[in-house]
Parts: C-alpha cells; structure tokens; sequence
C-alpha cells in the first residue's frame, strides 16, 4: 500500500507545471521533478542528482543570503532571485522552500519548488518604467492636475498644482480651493462627465495667490466602477491669463494613471471524469477558489466552471481523454462568486486500473489585469504623448573623453514637435542634431551645456531662448530620467513675445492718447448739453482743443462756419497750422490748429480734429442722413427686386426672412410658401455637410464664402445646379445676425461644359480664356486665353496657377480661383486629368456679376450705420433692429415688439399707409416712422430724435396764444389797426428780443 502512496506521490509531482526538489543542504541535489529539467534548459531525461543546487545561483552574494535566511527560519517564502540556464541565459524565479530536520533537530535536506516569473517580472518592470516616465512628466508640465471624486473632493494635485494651492488643499472641496465658492459651479464641466462620461472643456476664472486667473479645464473619466460609471475625474488646467493678454496659444491637459497587480498560487486536483467529482486536491486548490477542504470536496466541476459556454469543458476533457494531455485557459467561480481565470494542465492518469483527470491549476487573473494595465498604461502614455500641446523630444546626450557634451540624439519626438519646430519626426528620429539642424553649435553654443548638466547631473531646468536656425521663441523645460538621457517638453512662445513687444509699444502711446481721449470725452459730453446755443457750442470747442495737442501753451484753434469766424482772444494764425474741411447739411465748416511756434503735429492729432468736426456735424447732419436712408432703402429694394440673379436672406436657424422674384422664379413658389421654409428644406441631403462646414468656416474668417456649385429642389422636385455665393452679416458686438444668398440657375452652363468636356469642341472660338496644361508648362491656350494671360503654348504656367493646379492634380478634385486680371474680374474653373497628368482651365469674366453683389451687400449693411434706431417687424416679432435702437428700445432681434408700436403698426398693416409714433425715452421725444413694403409680411421703422423740434413747435404755440389774447384785447381798446399792430409788435419785442438778430 505505502508503494502505492509513493508512487501516486511521485506521479503527482513529476506532473507539477512548477519545479520541486530535494537536496542536502549547500550539497548534492537529491531529487527533481522534469520540471527542474524543463527551468533549467535539460532534456526531460536527464538526471540532475548530484548536482550542486547553488551551481544554478548566478550571484554569490545572494547564494549566501539564501541559505542563512533558509537556517534562521527554517524555510524560505517567495524568495526572487535570477538563476543561470544551461545555455547561460538567465531567468527570474520565485522560491519557496523548507528545512526537514531529523528528530535531533539536525538539518538533514532541503525540500521546495522553483516558478519562473521571468515574464511576469518583466512586465512589472515595464509598468514601472511607464509609471516613472509619467511621474516625470507629471512633475514637469505646467499644467495643474488634480483628481476629484463624486464629491468634489480633491483626492490628488501634482506639483504645479500643490504649489499654486498648497498641500492643505487635498481633500478640500474642488470649488472651495479654486474659486471661492459654497457649492458646485453651476456649469461645472466635471459634473458633466460624472453624468456622461465624455470629455468636457471650459474656461474658468481661478483664484490663484490672491489674484484671478483664466483657466482653461478639461475633465475626463479616471476610474469607473464595475458598471463603468465614473467615480472619479482626472481634471488638467492651464493657466491661459498670459495667452488672454498676449494671445498665446492654448495648453492642452496631460493625462495621469495608476494601475496595481496581484499574484496566486497554484492549484492541484484528481477529477473522476464519470461523475465530475473531485476525488483528491491539494490546500492551495481550496485557497484558489475559497473553499474549505471538506466544502470543496462536495463540489462537481460544474459547481465552479464559470466558462461561457459549457460545452467548451467538454471538448478539453473528451480531448485529455483521447490524447492524453490539454492545456487551456479556463473561468473558474469563487465561492463568494467572483470569476477568475484559471490556466490548466489536464493530463490522463490510471490509479487502482481505473482512468481519472489531474488538473494543474494556476490563477492568471492578476497577470490578466497586469497585461491589461500595461496596455492601457501604455495607451494613455501614448494618448497624452502624441497629443500633448507641448512638443516632447526624448534625447541622449553624446560626450567626448573629457566628459564634456558635445551632441545629442533624438531618440522620440511627438506630433506637436513637428509642428512647432517644423521638424519632420522621419528625418529627424535616430539623427544628431549638428545633422538636423547644422548651425545649432554656432548659434547657441550654450544649448549642449544646459542638456549636458541636465542629463549627467539629474538636475531639471527651465528657460526661454530664441533659437535662430528656425527664428522662433522657445520656452524648453528639461530633465532627466537617466543617466545620459533628458527630454525637453517646449512650447513655441514666439507670438506672446511679439505680442509683449507690442504692448511694450502701445504703452508707449498710451500717455498722448490718455490726453486726447480725455478731451475728446470733454468735447462729446458738451456737444450732448441740450439746447445748447451754436456759438457756446464752438467756443467751448475751441477752449477744449488745445489741452488735447502735444503743446497746449502754443497751440491755438479757430473755426469758420457760415462765413463767420470763431476764435478766442489769444488766436493767431500762424504757417505751423493744420485744418479740416467738411460739409454740415449745404455749409463747409472750416477747423484750424495752429502752433505759434515751430512744432510738428502727429497723425493721431489730426484724426483727433477730424473726431472733432464729426462730432460737430452729427447733430446737424441727422435730418440729411434720415432722408438719405430712405432713399438707400428705395433704391436697395429696386435692385433687390429687379436683379435677374436670386437673392435670399435667412436668419441664423436658416429660415428665409426676404426673396426676390428671381429667387422666387427659380424654384416656383410663391414668397409666402418660401417664407415657412429653411434653405436646408430646398437643397439636397448631399450638400449639407459642406454647407455646415463652409458656415463654420465663414464665422471664423470674416469674409463671403467666394462662389461655389451645389443644388437646389424646385417645387415640383426637380434638382437644378446653381453657383451660389453667400456671406453672414454681424452686430456690433461681432454676433451673427443674418446670412444673405446669391444664386444663379447653371443649368444651362452645367450642359455646356458637359458637352465641352465630353466633345472637347472648338476651344479656340470661346470667347474666354481655355487652358490646358501641367504642373509646369502650357499644353495649350486659345487666343483669348494667350492675350489675357500673356502665355505662350510650351511655356511657362502663370504664377498665380502653380499652386492650385499642383493641389488640383495631387487631390484630384476641381478648383475655382477668383482673381482680377486687366482691371476685370476672371473666375477660373480648374478641372484635373490626372490619369493623363495636366488639367483643362476654363476662364469667364464675372466682373459685372462680382460688382452687383458688391453693390447689394454694401447696401444691406446701411441701416446698420444709422445713428437712429432702425427696425423691421412682422405683426409679433423683431425681424431685424440696428445698435442706436437696441441702445434705445433696450430689444433684440426676435423678441417680442414694443407696446408702443402694436397699434400703429395694426394700422400701417391694414390700411397699407404710412403712420407715426410719438414716444418719450431717455427723456427726449422721438418719431418713428412706420413704413409697410407692398407684397411683403413685414415693416420697416425709422426712428428719429425730434425733441428740439418738439421744443421749437412748443414756443410757437404759447407765441399764437399770446398773440390771440392780444388780438382779443386789442379790439375793445384800440381804434384803428395800426395801433393793434405797433402794440402787438412791441409785445413781441419785449417778449423775445433775446432771440432775435436786432444790429
């Protein structure tokens, strides 16, 4: 029976997927299972007995550690160390191993088991090389990051942030430390993505050292729980004040991880694959799964088989069962329900004439989460390193014998590296940088003494420096995670030092421009004094005119103004003079500075006086520009209606607000069916996202969309190509309010150039310039082609076509250029052959159609330009109002019209007619006229400032009162009419001789 034992024993252990042995302690190696033979490189035949164990150990030191650990315990536990194969290759092993003792308590041998972890070990290692690379990072960007959980509580800060807000701020709530609040920011980015789990952005005011800073925050999920909700945020700011003052470039965050691993052992069990139960198992089985030995022996395999699909089991067990050995990986359930993943050594055994199943069972679930860790350790490593703001170089410095830095290589560089220096990463990666950049030794020396210090010594630093091989300002932070390596993390400061140098000159001009504006303040707030007498006006001008030049003690001012001269007593003319002239209503006025002794005026003095003669003229001019404004909207409407082009508007949401007959001819609808359509609504799904795109591009360029080609859908669904140029009108504040179309039916062109392109038909009788030709010389040119563009065929290409017929053939798509050529304006179609290499070039003068657009945008933008309030309303709501009226009014486009209005707009709308409001606000009177626009849902409104007028009309009446009142008397007392007149005379004498011109 004992052999029986012996031998099960034996069998179980030479099966071990581990190493076990027994061995005289420091002597001979008693016994070993093949899986010592298999660790250390032998052929599982050979027989290592005999061997000296120590033999193995590469290092005498730790042989000498090994074994006085082993006498002071007794045993050893997870004991790492390196070991030497057969072939010298050296591995990494996990020991665990004990002392058997005679019953004297002597040491007899040594019994335990070796693992190689050489690949777990080395994993290990990555991670935390990955972890140190972050760290270094982490600690040398300028960025504050922090970690908040669902509380806003701050869990983490690097050291930017802990600097700026002091250790004492972990733990603290986020809003508290950042912006003095009591609660949560009501826009909280970070709540977001606790309640999304997508990035956010925002903009921020912080309190950073008792001051406000900008900051530019961008949140993201750090950790989730096992539903993947986020349960923390990794949060990265940068501090954009200086790019807000001097228009930098924004930062963008850095990312930070942490992962952790875990280890098991092994487990070893006999399975009776008839009834799946377990007959005989090992401790470390029950500690794998969390069974007790008496529980565990109760279990079937599938009490604790955990795989997808159960018919997996079956397969590995009928597979031990016909070839004697599997090995898989496996999902094994706690007891406390928790799933692992199991790697599993299956093997046929016979015991007592009857087959079983011995299974090798070790637990792979931490080494999953580790390898997991490290990809995605490694990921966001990545992540952050191709998509940092910041350039990033990884760099090794090259010495001379003297220890002296002489160069350095680049060994990793990311995306924002070639964007900033304009460096190719391909011919930059691998190279020295005397081979990138050859002139860097001569033109900053310096640079290989601070990399040098910083990669031998570990020191980090920071600096600015131009760098003159690529003229541009770099702010470089260095340091150093090894020996002889560095890395530079820069950001291309050259704009914030233009913009410094700007600003330095701006203040420069600050102390003459706070004289001027001061007195231009003074002047405006006395051209606002009501009623104020025209001659009080210009004297008061001309006191305050010479506080606001260079020399006020010599400088003098006089104005001319209907013929008649007004000055102050100290005036003299003198030839250092400069002056004005301008037109108030049908009367020049005439302004003069001058100095009475020999100065130079600057250029901002004389826009000072034409500031001045402005403020002058506004008051007088407002009648003149109300009815010139009529005049604009009459004619604006006349060309409107009569272009043979169709021209919308639309608001911001895409909804028509005017068309023309054109417009209306083009796609056959009436104006009231348009009018309830979006432009989206009458142009095919195909063009949208270009259309999105071109307004995205519009908002932030400023300027029209230039012509371009797309489709319309007609009433009755026919699609039609058109060109089609449009551009966004904007208020004051830069807001866009309306957009505005131009649209032509190519229909007939479209068939054309089908014909010209299918037939290549006669392109020497166009009238227009036809081209054909290649990256870098004419193929061909018709005549009007050859005399407008002074080419010859076989020549050289005109200059303003080489760059976009190089993009047209590399991209393979048609190009259109605008461009004005013998004072008329050319629109050029080019269209790429790239299969035969040159492209045809189709030319048309579009001067008379460029000039009418001109025209028609120009005049949109008037009312606009009205000191008065000008509005258009439907019978609810603001279609449209200019600056003066929101100032005044205190509305907007589309809010709700003024009660002021309802009536008589009622009115305008019924009775088709012109009607007027009277209204008091600010405390002066205005009117508005309320013109209807035949054939249209809308009115236009013209306010103007009447008060003085009112004020004049309001001194005539209490005049014909009076004079009534003396009439009425006059006819009891006097007797003859020349006593009433003399009578009524001298009473208006008495009453208004102040006002009168009497020599």
């Amino acid at each position: 029976m004992s052999n029986d034992i012996e031998k099960k024993y034996l069998e179980i252990i030479n099966n071990l997927d581990i190493g076990f042995f027994r061995g005289e302690f420091k002597g001979k190696l008693l016994m070993h299972n093949q899986a010592i033979n298999k660790l250390l490189g032998f052929d599982p035949s050979t027989d290592l007995t005999g061997s000296l164990a120590s033999a193995f150990l590469t290092n005498p030191e730790e042989q000498t550690r090994y074994y006085n650990e082993l006498l002071k315990n007794g045993y050893i536990r997870d004991y790492i160390t390196e070991i030497k194969k057969v072939n010298g290759e050296i591995i990494t092993v996990q020991i665990n191993a004990h002392i058997v003792k005679e019953s004297d308590n002597k040491p007899l041998t040594i019994e335990g088991t070796v693992a190689d972890i050489t690949e777990k070990y080395i994993l290990e290692q990555k991670l935390n090389e990955s972890e140190s690379k972050l760290r270094g990072i982490m600690s040398s960007i300028t960025d504050q990051v922090s970690i908040i959980d669902k509380h806003f509580d701050i869990l983490y800060l690097n050291d930017k942030a802990e600097e700026l807000y002091g250790s004492s701020a972990l733990g603290s709530k986020c809003f508290q430390v950042y912006h003095g609040f009591n609660e949560p920011c009501s826009d909280c980015q970070m709540r977001r993505t606790f309640e999304d789990g997508q990035v956010h952005h925002k903009e921020c005011l912080r309190e950073i050292g008792g001051e406000s800073r900008y900051c530019w925050c961008t949140s993201n999920v750090f950790e989730t729980d096992k539903k993947g909700h986020p349960i923390s945020v990794l949060e990265v700011s940068r501090d954009i004040t200086e790019r807000k003052k001097a228009e930098e470039m924004l930062k963008e965050a850095e990312l930070r991880y942490h992962t952790t691993f875990e280890q098991s052992p092994d487990g070893i069990m006999i399975i009776d694959p008839e009834t799946t139960r377990t007959i005989k198992f090992n401790d470390a089985m029950c500690n794998l799964l969390g069974y007790t030995r008496e529980e565990f022996a109760k279990l079937k395999v599938p009490d604790y088989d955990a795989t997808e699909n159960p018919s997996d089991t079956k397969t590995h067990v009928e597979k031990v069962l016909k070839e004697g050995r599997d090995d898989f990986e496996t999902k094994m359930c706690t007891k406390e329900g928790d799933i692992k993943d199991i790697f599993t050594t299956a093997k046929v055994i016979e015991l007592s004439g009857k087959l079983y199943l011995q299974s090798i069972c070790r637990d792979i679930t931490e080494r999953k989460k580790t390898e997991m860790a490290l990809r995605k350790s490694e990921h966001k490593f990545h992540t952050l390193f191709e998509n940092m703001l910041d350039g990033f170089a990884f760099c090794k410095i090259i010495i001379d014998d003297d220890n002296n830095p002489i160069d350095f290589v680049y060994l990793e560089v990311n995306d924002a590296f070639e964007r900033l220096t304009g460096l190719k990463k391909e011919e930059t990666i691998g190279r020295r940088v005397t081979e990138v950049i050859p002139d860097i030794k001569n033109s900053k020396p310096n640079l290989f003494e601070i990399y040098g210090k910083v990669a031998l010594t570990g020191e980090s630093t920071k600096f600015e420096i131009f760098f003159e091989p690529l003229k541009i300002w770099l702010l470089i932070s260095v340091y150093s995670l090894e020996k002889n390596y560095f890395v530079t993390v820069f950001d291309n400061i050259t704009e914030r030092k233009r913009a410094e140098q700007k600003l330095k000159e701006s203040e420069q001009k600050l102390t003459e421009r706070v004289k001027e504006l001061t007195s231009l303040y003074e002047i405006s707030k006395l051209v606002e004094t009501l009623d104020i007498p025209l001659e009080d006006l210009i004297l008061g001008t001309l006191n305050i005119i010479p506080s606001a030049y260079q020399f006020p003690d010599i400088t003098r001012a006089r104005i001319i103004y209907k013929d008649r001269v007004y000055s102050l007593e100290n005036f003299r003319e003198t030839k250092w003079k400069m002056s004005i002239k301008m037109m108030i209503l049908k009367f020049p006025i005439l302004i003069e500075v001058c100095y009475l002794e020999n100065k130079s005026f600057i250029s901002e003095e004389y826009d000072l006086l034409i500031e001045i003669g402005t403020q002058l003229k506004r008051i007088l001019d407002g009648r003149e520009i109300q009815r010139k404004l009529k005049e604009s909207e009459e004619t604006y409407r006349l060309l409107f209606e009569s272009s043979t082009d169709g021209i919308a508007s639309a608001d911001t949401e895409g909804n028509f607000i005017d068309i023309n007959k054109a417009f209306l001819d083009l796609l056959g609808y009436s104006r009231e069916e348009l009018l309830k359509l979006n432009f989206r609504d009458i142009t095919p799904q195909k063009w949208h996202e270009m259309e999105d795109n071109l307004l995205i591009k519009q908002l932030s360029e400023e300027k029209d969309s230039g012509i371009y080609e797309k489709e319309y859908i007609q009433k009755d669904g026919t699609i039609i190509p058109i060109d089609i140029r449009f551009w966004i009108v904007k208020d004051n504040q830069g807001d866009p309010i309306r957009m505005w179309f131009i649209v032509r039916d190519i229909t007939d062109r479209k068939i054309v150039e089908k014909e010209i392109s299918d037939l290549a038909k006669f392109p020497s009788e166009n009238p227009n310039p036809v081209l054909r030709a290649t990256q870098n010389r004419i193929l061909y040119a018709n005549k009007s082609g050859i005399e407008l563009l002074k080419v010859d065929i076989e020549g050289n290409i005109p200059e303003f076509l080489h760059e976009i017929i190089q993009e047209s053939l590399s991209k393979n798509i048609k190009q259109e250029l605008d461009i004005e050529l013998a004072n008329q304006i050319y629109s050029f179609t080019i269209s790429p052959i790239k299969a035969m290499g040159y492209v045809n070039i189709y030319g048309i003068n579009i001067t008379d159609r460029i000039k009418a657009e001109e025209e028609i945008a120009s005049l949109a933008k008037f009312p606009s330009e009205d000191p008065y309030p000008v509005l258009r309303v439907n019978l609810n709501n603001v279609l449209y109002i200019n600056n003066a009226g929101q100032k005044l009014l205190k509305i907007d486009d589309n809010d709700e019209i003024p009660e002021i209005f309802r009536v008589k707009i009622d009115e305008a709308f019924i009775n088709n007619a012109i009607t007027e409001v009277e209204a008091i606000l600010n405390s002066r009177i205005y009117s508005f006229n309320i013109i209807p626009i035949r054939g249209s849902n809308y009115v236009n409104i013209y306010g103007m400032d009447i008060t003085e007028r009112k004020q004049v009309e309001q001194k005539l009446k209490e005049v014909n009162k009076l004079k009534s009142e003396f009439l009425r008397r006059a006819s009891h007392e006097l007797k003859t009419p020349l006593i009433s007149i003399k009578g009524f005379s001298d009473l208006i004498l008495s009453l208004y001789s102040d006002q009168l011109d009497i020599p």
